[in-house]
């Protein structure tokens, strides 16, 4: 086992009226969060955001804030540098729109709860050439198979969540926003021209802010040489999150079209398994009386694509996956024991 540090998150707060506080410690684990790093800005360009942050906030442009807010996150989220969360306390102090509209179980994994904190930051941690200060944007994901390239541009929006359960907390997470919302752009290139765009897609996301997008898949269903798109994210709501994994068609050599959407209730699970198959999960509970943030077990339904169509070929119920870490190898996969 290839074992690294990560970071785990400690929230200290003496209430939910307070504002957050953010504590770090090391402990040995795979770490869920290394590629980001890669992309560190150099002291001068993280003061810079900052300084661009405070002033979007003293004139009340909230998008540029969130903007430069989500930028400081992103660019200094390393083990290698003292800067991070608690500089921008004053600045949320600042902002009355930060009080906790949201709120998850504290009885989950510390590791799942520090991935639902910060997971995020990897969208926001990218090369400055993947950046848009002039429409607040960032080309968060970038795939190409064959001719085919897809770039997924999103925008943050920073949201206030309260961690309930016997020693409550608040945390600032920079979501992915719904207005504007995250959009597919894709189109065809050879011999490292553009050859067609197609029309731009916006996520499904009912509305909602997303709090973390996977890498984008290329994988052929019907193997006639065409790949399908496929795109994973957590869908935040006001009391959790829902998991969502959507395939998308190339139709014609001229657009993407939805083809098949899975969807993880209740904090549950979407996602595609290395032999091919989907599973679908959704947590829920035998005792009576229990909000679903008190769920104590998952439901999941596997299924195989078969004639053309997804069939549900098996199912089985586990211990809610995020009161242990065994949550990683659903997100994560064979990287979570790397």
């Amino acid at each position: 086992m290839n074992v690294r540090v990560i970071l785990l998150l400690t929230l200290v707060v003496s209430s939910l009226s307070s504002q957050p506080v953010m504590a770090v410690e090391r402990a040995d684990g795979p770490d869920l969060f290394s590629e980001m790093r890669l992309h560190d800005l150099d002291p001068q360009s993280q003061q810079a955001a900052y300084d661009n942050a405070a002033r979007a906030i003293a004139g009340k442009d909230r998008r540029k804030a969130d903007f430069w807010l989500a930028r400081y996150l992103g660019a200094t989220f390393s083990a290698d540098t003292a800067r991070g969360y608690a500089d921008l306390i004053p600045l949320f102090d600042q902002r009355e729109d930060l009080v906790p509209t949201a709120f998850i179980s504290g009885r989950y994994s510390h590791r799942f709860l520090d991935f639902f904190v910060r997971g995020t930051y990897e969208l926001w941690g990218v090369p400055h050439e993947r950046v848009s200060e002039a429409d607040a944007t960032f080309i968060a994901r970038t795939f190409s198979d064959g001719p085919y390239v897809v770039e997924l541009v999103v925008s943050p929006a920073l949201e206030g969540w309260a961690i309930i359960g016997d020693n409550p907390s608040i945390a600032v997470i920079p979501l992915v926003s719904a207005e504007p919302p995250a959009v597919l752009v894709a189109g065809i290139r050879r011999e490292g021209e553009p050859v067609r765009a197609f029309p731009r897609v916006a996520l499904n996301a009912d509305g909602n802010r997303l709090q973390y997008i996977w890498p984008i898949e290329a994988h052929d269903l019907e193997g006639d040489g065409t790949p399908e798109i496929w795109i994973r994210y957590n869908e935040a709501w006001a009391d959790g999150f829902s998991q969502v994994l959507e395939i998308y068609k190339i139709e014609h050599e001229a657009a993407l079209v939805l083809f098949k959407r899975f969807e993880g209730p209740m904090e549950g699970i979407a996602r595609r398994v290395e032999d091919g198959t989907i599973e679908v999960a959704e947590g829920f509970t035998n005792k009576e009386l229990t909000g679903h943030l008190g769920f104590d077990q998952h439901h999941i339904e596997t299924f195989a694509f078969q004639q053309g169509e997804f069939v549900k070929v098996a199912e089985r119920n586990v211990p809610h996956l995020l009161w242990s870490d065994a949550w990683e190898l659903y997100y994560f996969g064979e990287q979570a024991n790397e």
